[in-house]
């Protein structure tokens, strides 16, 4: 999906629509109306549920007509198996009482937001409550406890390629620097950094270090059946990262078991991430 205008679709009949859950956004939706009758349209994605339910304009003009679960093609031998290794950590003092003062906004917020009728005051709430899940998520990430067990992933598999995913590009700077400091060799991916850079980056890893960190940059579009080791660093992921970031593990491999770290904070809301991935493996959860 890219920013060209969707007058576009107009000079064409057969269309392709790669990753196209992005066109749930309010930046692409633009092309899911444009099309009609005239366009014959083949949409691909690994999961079409959005979190915010724009699926359903998706699927409105472009219904599912074939799905293949993860649990299938695991068995299919089309993508390698997973094994799934939930590490809990506990949060400090401090971190607990930051969170537990998060969720007490976070349900403030969300009582007002059932009882409110004006518009605008429901606006203001809504952004509130965004501003508070998305500090809960920042805070989540950059638990200290969680960068140790990081570590420790790390020196269980000194010569493997390792992808670990964290939530924002600060959090993975600080990252890096904390395994720099303790003899590990790792690099970062990121939006940040010009295109060339990345390119080197990634070609130089498993050469000149096996810890690749990223946000988002690597989320959709890599093929390296060489790399069969990720670490998630949970804060709140949808279905959708969830089954992204785990099928960069994923591409098949003679012999290959991937094994998939989720990074977790007990008593938090991430406890419940490790089992939802199994749920996604399983073919119990719906990506559509």
């Amino acid at each position: 999906m890219t920013h060209h205008p969707p007058e576009l679709l107009d000079r064409f009949t057969f269309i392709v629509l790669d990753e196209v859950h992005h066109a749930g956004s309010e930046v692409f939706s633009s092309i899911i109306h444009r099309l009609n009758d005239g366009h014959r349209v083949m949409a691909l994605t690994a999961t079409l549920r959005r979190e915010d339910q724009r699926h359903m304009i998706i699927m409105s003009k472009l219904p599912v007509v074939y799905c293949l679960d993860l649990a299938t093609a695991i068995k299919q031998g089309l993508v390698a198996p997973v094994e799934v290794i939930p590490v809990g950590v506990d949060m400090s003092d401090g971190e607990r009482r930051e969170y537990s003062e998060i969720e007490r906004r976070i349900n403030d917020i969300k009582s007002a937001l059932r009882i409110v009728d004006d518009a605008g005051e429901r606006m203001r709430l809504e952004r509130q409550l965004k501003k508070y899940i998305n500090r809960r998520r920042m805070l989540l990430s950059r638990l200290e406890a969680k960068r140790q067990a990081v570590y420790n992933i790390a020196l269980r598999h000194p010569n493997e390629r390792i992808l670990i995913f964290s939530e924002n590009i600060e959090s993975i700077e600080a990252l890096k620097r904390y395994l720099l400091e303790r003899g590990v060799r790792a690099e970062t991916y990121h939006s940040n950094k010009p295109e060339h850079v990345r390119d080197l980056i990634f070609r130089r890893w498993g050469l000149d270090f096996n810890v690749l960190l990223s946000c988002r940059a690597l989320d959709e579009g890599i093929d390296v059946p060489e790399c069969g080791i990720a670490v998630m660093i949970a804060s709140g992921m949808s279905v959708r990262q969830l089954v992204q970031r785990k099928g960069r593990i994923m591409r098949p491999r003679e012999g290959k078991v991937a094994k998939l770290y989720i990074i977790y904070a007990r008593g938090s809301i991430e406890s419940k991430i490790p089992m939802k991935v199994k749920a996604i493996l399983s073919g119990i959860v719906r990506l559509y």
